[in-house]
């Protein structure tokens, strides 16, 4: 999966005067140090949480990418944004 405009949005590089620290919202959404809100987008968080817990694909490897200038923003946020039943981005 790639991150920025397919996992969550608004990319990483529109965040610039802003980034982290990121705080999570009683929404799900994150705000960046600016506060410009950050949100998965579509199903993202359902379907990463089926590809971990769902049986059907217990053989599957999962993987992203990106090619984001703020790699240390992204891995803020893989960590910040839940997908249900106690995992976040990073651990699904």
């Amino acid at each position: 999966f790639d991150l920025d405009a397919t996992l969550w949005y608004p990319e990483m590089y529109q965040l610039w005067g802003g980034g982290a620290p990121f705080t999570k919202n009683r929404d799900g959404t994150l705000s960046d140090a600016a506060g410009t809100r950050c949100y998965l987008m579509g199903n993202s968080a359902a379907v990463l949480r089926e590809l971990k817990t769902d049986p059907k694909w217990k053989d599957t490897k999962v993987a992203v990418c990106s090619c984001t200038d703020e790699p240390s923003w992204a891995q803020e946020c893989l960590r910040l944004f839940e997908c249900g039943d106690g995992m976040n981005l990073k651990t699904a």
